[in-house]
């Protein structure tokens, strides 16, 4: 049989990235990084001249002094077209910076765990659309990482609830809440003993802990203004400065009643009190928002067969402010847990690596000939404990259960009407359960076409869809009009989409993944890869 690395899980935050693994009793564990933290600041600081770089919290404090050389919440634009961070005179893509943050992790992993981090699960929110998880993935190809699966974050969240709650907690409708510095996320599960069934997705991609902290910055800024007639926030160095101590603020009101945030502009002083009760009246719209995405979710699944939530999860590091708890238990009249809010996506992104290990093990187990059942399950129970060190009833656990999660947008092609008018055809709707896979059959709209594009959109209106690739069809010879063009689409468990099409008349194919206009190509990948490996991360 042969070795099986080891893999571990990351929590690839806005904000904040955590990696973990299963410890040697088979539990997972949090990796501190090289500052002694368990949570990292996904915070890239570019040193004079761009080759040496900063990653974390070394990175984020130095941006108060350098705050032009910083990018931070890179995962907002992750997947986003044309959208290009300029440092000096270099520029860099998500895709890059978001890289030097898993080097980092991974560094610091290794040096850890004297263990080579190379087989990772990264997670993402529910709601990311493929662009946004292929561009991950080449975030951790850029890194040196083999990205062997992308794993939704409230089914982390949910998969480590479960088995640390033990067998009760496996059942019935859960709901997660995840609000993180960057990103809400909101997703029902059906849980069974099992199976893990995500039935419907929301979110926002741009409302996070982040914005919460932006209002009690402004609200500061005006409180100093009217004072002393000097805007902090026209100061990019005292701007950055309140970032950080706003921040601080907002930490210290979750326990707290009261805060004081002290301010420094161009030599005058002054200390700005907030309360809880105005921090939450600042913010009060914010959280309505994430109430009401909560809502057409509820409404979602309700329609898939889900009549009542049994458990409500919270996690997410912002989703320790009180009136979080407060808006959920008034929706839901149902007391939510607060189950390790900043941890809980890594660990269960820990315990999806450790069951891809033991279905590599099962795989490998069932090519040896002459086994009963029995005995190969003896050999893969036997196996998992010398890789992984569990118990034989976690290892059983862990290979019988199933992930399912739901198509979070529509996706099909643009097509036409009677009247040569656009339109989106839709093949493979939203909340579809996955894997899916849609055959529709198109014809050839002029006479004597050579070729077909394959224009292919997120979206169920032109007036508002997103194209995320374009394909070709090409025929040995010209075509009637009308000709039939099959178009097939295969969307896989972590949201990756395949196309194939078919023209039966002439046996034409094309089977292509989508070059996506927001994800860098195979080319981009190499020429980026070539600086990186040039570039230092100082720790």
């Amino acid at each position: 049989m042969s070795e099986i690395k080891p893999v571990f899980g990351i929590d690839l935050g806005t904000t904040y990235s955590v990696v973990a693994r299963l410890n040697k009793n088979g539990q997972p564990e949090v990796i501190q990084n090289s500052e002694g933290d368990q949570t990292t600041p996904s915070v890239v600081l570019f040193e004079e001249g761009g080759d040496n770089v900063v990653v974390g919290k070394e990175a984020k404090n130095e941006s108060l002094l350098n705050p032009d050389r910083v990018i931070e919440m890179i995962k907002r634009d992750m997947g986003a077209e044309g959208i290009t961070k300029f440092i000096e005179d270099r520029e860099y893509r998500p895709e890059v910076i978001s890289s030097l943050i898993l080097k980092k992790l991974a560094a610091d992993a290794t040096e850890a765990t004297g263990l080579q981090v190379e087989d990772v699960v990264i997670t993402v929110p529910a709601y990311f659309k493929e662009v946004e998880r292929m561009a991950t993935k080449r975030a951790g190809e850029l890194a040196d990482l083999n990205v062997i699966s992308i794993l939704e974050e409230p089914t982390a969240a949910a998969l480590h609830y479960a088995i640390t709650e033990g067998n009760e907690s496996l059942q019935g409708n859960v709901m997660v809440y995840d609000l993180g510095g960057g990103t809400f996320d909101i997703s029902v599960i059906r849980m069974s003993d099992d199976n893990i069934e995500v039935m419907a997705t929301g979110g926002e991609h741009t409302l996070g802990g982040k914005d919460w902290d932006e209002r009690i910055k402004q609200y500061v800024a005006d409180e100093f203004m009217g004072k002393h007639n000097t805007d902090p926030l026209e100061d990019k160095d005292t701007n950055q400065e309140l970032g950080i101590k706003v921040e601080d603020a907002k930490r210290k009101l979750t326990q707290k009643e009261m805060t004081r945030v002290p301010v420094n502009c161009g030599g005058t002083k002054d200390i700005i009190e907030l309360s809880r009760e105005k921090f939450e009246e600042l913010t009060k719209d914010l959280l309505t928002t994430t109430i009401t995405l909560t809502k057409e979710t509820l409404e979602i699944a309700k329609s898939k067969g889900v009549e009542s939530i049994d458990t409500v999860l919270l996690v997410g590091g912002s989703s320790k402010m009180p009136q979080v708890k407060e808006a959920v238990t008034s929706l839901m009249n149902i007391e939510p847990r607060l189950f390790e809010p900043d941890l809980a996506v890594a660990k269960g992104a820990a315990w999806w690596a450790a069951k891809g290990v033991i279905d590599v093990i099962a795989r490998t187990v069932e090519e040896i000939e002459g086994l009963d059942e029995a005995q190969k399950q003896e050999q893969i129970l036997s196996k998992a404990q010398e890789e992984l060190g569990f118990l034989g009833g976690e290892t059983e656990r862990l290979q019988n259960i199933e992930s399912k999660i739901a198509s979070t947008h529509s996706l099909g092609v643009i097509s036409y009407d009677d009247n040569k008018s656009e339109i989106v055809a839709v093949i493979i709707p939203s909340q579809k359960p996955l894997p899916a896979e849609k055959v529709e059959t198109f014809g050839t709209l002029e006479e004597g076409q050579t070729m077909v594009s394959i224009k292919v959109v997120q979206g169920e209106k032109f007036s508002d869809c997103t194209e995320i690739g374009l394909g070709q069809l090409d025929f040995p010879h010209p075509l009637p009009k009308g000709a039939p063009v099959e178009v097939t689409f295969s969307l896989n468990t972590e949201g990756m989409l395949e196309i194939a099409a078919y023209q039966p008349d002439t046996n034409s194919r094309a089977n292509f993944r989508i070059e996506h206009t927001g994800v860098m190509t195979e080319e981009e990948v190499k020429q980026a890869k070539a600086k990186l490996d040039a570039m230092q991360i100082r720790q």
